[in-house]
């Protein structure tokens, strides 16, 4: 989702609004997000190989799954949910039908529910 609204509560919380693609999400946490995501993507002939990691609290590795998302100018597409490897990582490769395109990796934190993202914005295939 897009962020829409952002405040510190009085206990100290964080306050997110995010607008998704069936109306507003509302997710609080009670400290900033200490998880990292990371996105990178390399051409590969006609397609692109896409990997990163998600690095929890002191840069453990996170565990769970990632969604990868195609994002074009018609919207965005989920393209793929990927189990996070021990290490955090994941990896893929896509050849999309339309281009151009940006990819975007969404990992939910399992405390808040908040999903944490890495957006390539590097505008691929234009």
């Amino acid at each position: 989702g897009n962020l829409k609204g952002y405040a510190i509560d009085a206990a100290g919380g964080r306050q997110y609004l995010l607008v998704q693609p069936d109306g507003l999400d509302w997710y609080r946490a009670a400290t900033p997000p200490a998880t990292h995501v990371a996105l990178s993507a390399a051409v590969q002939g006609a397609a692109f190989a896409l990997s990163g990691n998600v690095l929890g609290p002191s840069g453990a590795p996170a565990a769970g799954t990632v969604q990868l998302w195609r994002e074009t100018q018609a919207g965005a597409e989920l393209l793929t949910t990927l189990p996070l490897a021990a290490d955090g990582s994941f990896s893929t490769v896509d050849t999309p039908p339309v281009r151009p395109l940006v990819y975007r990796a969404v990992y939910v934190d399992p405390a808040s529910g908040l999903p944490l993202a890495s957006l390539f914005r590097t505008v691929l295939g234009g």
